[in-house]
């Protein structure tokens, strides 16, 4: 059983609880064995956890509702602190996802940020720039035989005539 099904199990428990069950009531609702409720009230000090009453989490993703609603902010020159309220989430949620999910003609979301990898834009981001810049430099150091800075620039020692 994953930890989030023991914690929603957990959680109905103790709901149950406060509706009115006994330790053990609750339990034998849950299908559990009796012994189990009370078992749990000992593990928290007879305390209700704090997860019972926290809102559920909004998980790791942004949903498929979540991303139109960014977009039909964006598309109502809403501020991207307003549209990160509406949703619950952090500004700079909504500012990844309305910066990198580029709009096509229809006005659906070419590729959510999900699906691009991060490695292979920090890999080949400015990967086209740095080889026309270096390239150039690489040739110049060649034909002159003088080192080049890294950057590219021009080249130090003697010129070729």
């Amino acid at each position: 059983m994953t930890r989030w099904a023991i914690r929603a199990e957990r959680r109905e428990f103790w709901l149950s609880v406060r509706d009115g069950a006994s330790y053990k009531q609750a339990a034998a609702r849950l299908g559990l064995n009796e012994a189990t409720g009370p078992k749990w009230a000992r593990q928290v000090g007879g305390v209700t956890p704090y997860f019972v009453f926290a809102p559920a989490p909004k998980g790791r993703y942004l949903s498929l509702e979540e991303r139109i609603q960014i977009q039909v902010g964006m598309h109502l020159d809403l501020s991207i602190r307003a549209i990160a309220r509406g949703l619950d989430r952090a500004a700079s949620t909504v500012q990844r996802e309305a910066g990198a999910a580029e709009i096509d003609q229809v006005g659906v979301a070419a590729a959510p940020p999900s699906a691009r990898s991060t490695r292979a834009r920090a890999r080949g981001a400015n990967m086209g720039e740095q080889l026309r810049k270096g390239g150039q430099a690489r040739r110049v150091e060649r034909a002159v035989g003088a080192p080049v800075p890294r950057g590219g620039g021009t080249p130090r020692g003697p010129t070729a005539p």
